[in-house]
């Protein structure tokens, strides 16, 4: 070997790299660009997922509305048929052993709209013994 070339160790460790401002102003702009171009498209996603969250929303509200209407009919039928006057006297006769009013012991009532009463008496001693209807 030559003792005129010698060679040179260099530690990596002591090499500072200089921060080149120039491709980091280029990456900075490259990502502005980039983000700039990409909130429109994220925008639009989302009030597509928001148009398509708030239509199930709907269909679950109408099929909800229709269940509640349904079981209002239900119930309307049900009151109906519950406050059946031929139904109730059928159940006050079979089940309760109630029977009709003795016409010889009733008294009759006549009401007028302002709240004073008028009796007039059907048949029967006195309007204290037996029972009272009341008639429009």
């Amino acid at each position: 070997m030559n003792p005129a070339v010698s060679r040179r160790v260099v530690l990596n460790q002591r090499l500072v790299k200089d921060r080149d401002e120039a491709r980091a102003r280029e990456l900075r702009r490259v990502v502005w660009i980039c983000g700039a171009l990409l909130m429109p498209v994220l925008f639009y996603v989302w009030q597509q997922v928001e148009y398509i969250r708030t239509g199930y929303q709907i269909e679950q509200l109408r099929s909800e509305k229709n269940r509640l209407m349904e079981w209002n009919r239900q119930m309307k039928l049900e009151r109906a048929t519950l406050l059946n006057l031929r139904r109730i006297e059928a159940l006050g006769r079979t089940q309760l052993g109630l029977v009709p009013p003795d016409p010889h012991n009733t008294v009759k009532i006549r009401l007028t709209g302002e709240g004073s009463a008028s009796r007039s008496v059907a048949r029967g001693p006195s309007p204290s013994v037996g029972l009272f209807a009341a008639e429009r």
